[in-house]
């Protein structure tokens, strides 16, 4: 399975997501044009160097998986992501924050692209998408 590693997952804990975005600065290796270096994770991996996003994107016209109908529709959309951290966590309270949007965005950018990956199996999500995913849940609270 491609781009599995150590360095950045769908499921960071909430202190690395806390500390790891105070600074961003531009990829120059970005060929979407929407990526930002995230610092102290892996840096800048475009959607276009993944495979799994880079057919999605190839095959709906779109220069960036961000851009992707679907993304907005799975990733971003509240109500869904609501819905789909009850099918993640069925016995746990129902409490959503921004953490909680962002947490469950990633895991379903994962399900979206790579499908199940199985317990402790971790996969790279590009710039792009964790910028977008930051950026429309930073306000809620």
């Amino acid at each position: 399975m491609a781009y599995i590693g150590n360095s950045y997952y769908y499921s960071l804990t909430e202190t690395d997501e806390e500390s790891e975005y105070d600074c961003y600065y531009d990829c120059d290796s970005c060929t979407c044009d929407n990526c930002i270096f995230i610092k102290d994770l892996h840096g800048c991996l475009c959607c276009q160097d993944i495979p799994e996003t880079v057919t999605k994107t190839e095959d709906d016209g779109v220069s960036c998986i961000t851009f992707h109908p679907g993304f907005k529709a799975v990733v971003l959309n509240p109500y869904v992501l609501e819905t789909a951290f009850c099918g993640y966590h069925p016995h746990q309270d129902f409490d959503f924050n921004y953490r909680s949007y962002r947490y469950t965005a990633y895991r379903q950018l994962v399900r979206w692209r790579w499908g199940y990956l199985g317990k402790n199996n971790r996969v790279l999500l590009p710039s792009c998408a964790i910028a977008k995913i930051r950026e429309t849940f930073s306000q809620y609270n």
